[in-house]
Protein backbone atom coordinates (compact mmCIF):
# COMPACT_ATOMS: atom_id res chain seq x y z
CA UNK A 1 0.00 0.00 0.00
CA UNK A 2 2.86 2.38 0.85
CA UNK A 3 4.40 1.69 -2.56
CA UNK A 4 1.14 2.60 -4.35
CA UNK A 5 0.83 5.84 -2.36
CA UNK A 6 4.45 6.76 -3.02
CA UNK A 7 4.03 6.08 -6.74
CA UNK A 8 0.84 8.15 -6.87
CA UNK A 9 2.54 11.00 -4.93
CA UNK A 10 5.58 11.01 -7.22
CA UNK A 11 3.41 10.93 -10.34
CA UNK A 12 1.26 13.80 -9.08
CA UNK A 13 4.17 16.03 -8.07
CA UNK A 14 6.20 15.25 -11.18
CA UNK A 15 3.30 15.98 -13.51
CA UNK A 16 2.56 19.21 -11.69
CA UNK A 17 6.06 20.46 -12.47
CA UNK A 18 5.94 19.87 -16.22
CA UNK A 19 5.30 23.24 -17.83
CA UNK A 20 2.54 23.09 -20.40
CA UNK A 21 2.33 25.98 -22.85
CA UNK A 22 -1.36 26.48 -23.36
CA UNK A 23 -0.59 29.34 -25.71
CA UNK A 24 -2.74 32.41 -25.93
CA UNK A 25 -5.73 33.78 -27.75
CA UNK A 26 -5.45 37.35 -29.06
CA UNK A 27 -8.12 40.04 -28.96
CA UNK A 28 -9.15 39.02 -32.47
CA UNK A 29 -9.28 35.35 -31.56
CA UNK A 30 -5.98 34.22 -33.10
CA UNK A 31 -4.40 31.31 -31.25
CA UNK A 32 -0.62 31.16 -30.87
CA UNK A 33 1.97 29.40 -28.75
CA UNK A 34 4.91 31.80 -28.95
CA UNK A 35 5.56 35.51 -28.37
CA UNK A 36 1.98 36.19 -27.35
CA UNK A 37 2.39 39.80 -26.21
CA UNK A 38 4.31 40.69 -29.37
CA UNK A 39 1.64 38.94 -31.45
CA UNK A 40 -1.04 41.15 -29.90
CA UNK A 41 0.89 44.31 -30.81
CA UNK A 42 1.50 43.00 -34.33
CA UNK A 43 -2.14 42.01 -34.73
CA UNK A 44 -3.23 45.55 -33.75
CA UNK A 45 -0.91 47.00 -36.40
CA UNK A 46 -2.09 44.59 -39.12
CA UNK A 47 -5.79 45.08 -38.39
CA UNK A 48 -5.38 48.86 -38.56
CA UNK A 49 -3.48 48.75 -41.88
CA UNK A 50 -5.83 46.22 -43.47
CA UNK A 51 -8.95 48.25 -42.75
CA UNK A 52 -10.61 49.27 -46.01
CA UNK A 53 -8.68 46.88 -48.25
CA UNK A 54 -11.70 44.82 -49.22
CA UNK A 55 -12.35 43.07 -45.92
CA UNK A 56 -14.27 45.90 -44.24
CA UNK A 57 -13.66 47.72 -40.97
CA UNK A 58 -10.93 46.82 -38.49
CA UNK A 59 -13.62 45.02 -36.46
CA UNK A 60 -14.53 42.92 -39.51
CA UNK A 61 -10.85 42.17 -40.24
CA UNK A 62 -10.48 41.10 -36.61
CA UNK A 63 -13.57 38.88 -36.81
CA UNK A 64 -12.30 37.23 -40.01
CA UNK A 65 -9.02 36.29 -38.29
CA UNK A 66 -10.85 34.76 -35.32
CA UNK A 67 -10.34 31.02 -35.07
CA UNK A 68 -7.07 30.92 -37.02
CA UNK A 69 -3.93 29.47 -35.41
CA UNK A 70 -0.39 30.83 -35.87
CA UNK A 71 2.39 28.29 -35.49
CA UNK A 72 6.12 28.07 -35.96
CA UNK A 73 7.53 25.67 -38.53
CA UNK A 74 9.54 22.82 -36.99
CA UNK A 75 12.73 22.52 -39.05
CA UNK A 76 13.39 19.23 -40.86
CA UNK A 77 16.43 17.90 -42.66
CA UNK A 78 14.91 18.66 -46.08
CA UNK A 79 14.54 22.33 -45.11
CA UNK A 80 18.26 22.94 -45.30
CA UNK A 81 18.13 23.14 -49.10
CA UNK A 82 16.43 26.50 -48.55
CA UNK A 83 18.47 29.58 -47.76
CA UNK A 84 15.64 30.83 -45.56
CA UNK A 85 12.34 29.27 -44.55
CA UNK A 86 11.60 25.65 -45.40
CA UNK A 87 10.90 23.26 -48.25
CA UNK A 88 7.15 22.82 -48.55
CA UNK A 89 6.44 19.32 -49.83
CA UNK A 90 2.99 20.14 -51.24
CA UNK A 91 4.04 23.38 -52.96
CA UNK A 92 7.40 21.85 -53.96
CA UNK A 93 9.43 25.00 -53.36
CA UNK A 94 10.96 26.96 -50.49
CA UNK A 95 8.55 29.10 -48.48
CA UNK A 96 8.80 31.56 -45.58
CA UNK A 97 5.20 31.00 -44.58
CA UNK A 98 2.18 28.99 -45.62
CA UNK A 99 -1.57 29.22 -45.03
CA UNK A 100 -3.46 25.97 -44.54
CA UNK A 101 -7.04 26.90 -45.29
CA UNK A 102 -8.46 23.48 -44.36
CA UNK A 103 -7.22 23.74 -40.77
CA UNK A 104 -7.26 27.55 -40.50
CA UNK A 105 -3.55 27.51 -39.64
CA UNK A 106 -0.82 29.96 -40.64
CA UNK A 107 2.71 28.57 -40.42
CA UNK A 108 5.75 30.86 -40.40
CA UNK A 109 9.48 30.29 -40.08
CA UNK A 110 10.07 32.62 -37.11
CA UNK A 111 8.16 33.92 -34.10
CA UNK A 112 9.75 37.33 -34.64
CA UNK A 113 6.47 38.51 -36.14
CA UNK A 114 7.95 41.67 -37.69
CA UNK A 115 10.61 39.61 -39.52
CA UNK A 116 8.16 36.88 -40.49
CA UNK A 117 5.73 36.85 -43.42
CA UNK A 118 2.81 36.73 -40.98
CA UNK A 119 0.99 39.76 -42.44
CA UNK A 120 1.33 38.22 -45.92
CA UNK A 121 -0.17 34.96 -44.65
CA UNK A 122 -2.98 36.90 -42.95
CA UNK A 123 -3.95 38.23 -46.41
CA UNK A 124 -4.39 34.63 -47.58
CA UNK A 125 -6.42 33.83 -44.44
CA UNK A 126 -8.65 36.88 -44.90
CA UNK A 127 -9.19 36.28 -48.63
CA UNK A 128 -10.02 32.64 -48.04
CA UNK A 129 -12.38 33.35 -45.15
CA UNK A 130 -14.27 36.13 -46.92
CA UNK A 131 -14.03 35.16 -50.61
CA UNK A 132 -12.94 31.51 -50.65
CA UNK A 133 -9.90 32.48 -52.76
CA UNK A 134 -6.16 32.02 -52.35
CA UNK A 135 -3.22 33.45 -54.27
CA UNK A 136 -1.75 36.87 -55.00
CA UNK A 137 -4.15 38.19 -57.65
CA UNK A 138 -4.90 41.89 -57.51
CA UNK A 139 -2.75 42.63 -54.47
CA UNK A 140 -1.14 45.69 -56.08
CA UNK A 141 -4.46 47.15 -57.27
CA UNK A 142 -6.21 46.43 -53.96
CA UNK A 143 -3.49 48.27 -51.99
CA UNK A 144 -2.30 45.13 -50.21
CA UNK A 145 1.31 45.48 -51.38
CA UNK A 146 1.41 49.04 -50.01
CA UNK A 147 -0.06 47.93 -46.67
CA UNK A 148 2.41 45.04 -46.41
CA UNK A 149 5.31 47.44 -47.05
CA UNK A 150 4.06 49.69 -44.26
CA UNK A 151 3.56 46.76 -41.84
CA UNK A 152 6.70 44.77 -42.65
CA UNK A 153 9.05 47.62 -43.51
CA UNK A 154 10.10 45.84 -46.70
CA UNK A 155 8.46 45.10 -50.06
CA UNK A 156 6.44 41.89 -50.36
CA UNK A 157 8.25 39.68 -52.89
CA UNK A 158 5.22 37.69 -54.09
CA UNK A 159 4.20 37.84 -57.72
CA UNK A 160 0.68 37.34 -59.13
CA UNK A 161 0.01 33.90 -60.52
CA UNK A 162 -0.04 33.63 -64.34
CA UNK A 163 -3.78 32.90 -64.21
CA UNK A 164 -4.61 36.23 -62.53
CA UNK A 165 -6.94 38.54 -64.41
CA UNK A 166 -6.02 41.42 -62.07
CA UNK A 167 -2.37 42.12 -61.42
Amino acid sequence: MKRVLLTAFLAATTCARIPVDAGCVSKCGLRAFENCSELQDYEDKVVKEFEGLGWGSSEKVCALLSGWTVRMHARRHSDFICEEGWYHDEAQFCVLGYTYTETKTVEVFTSDWQASPLAHEFVHALDHTLHGTVGHCGWQIRGIKKALLKIQGRPDPSKPEPTCLLQ
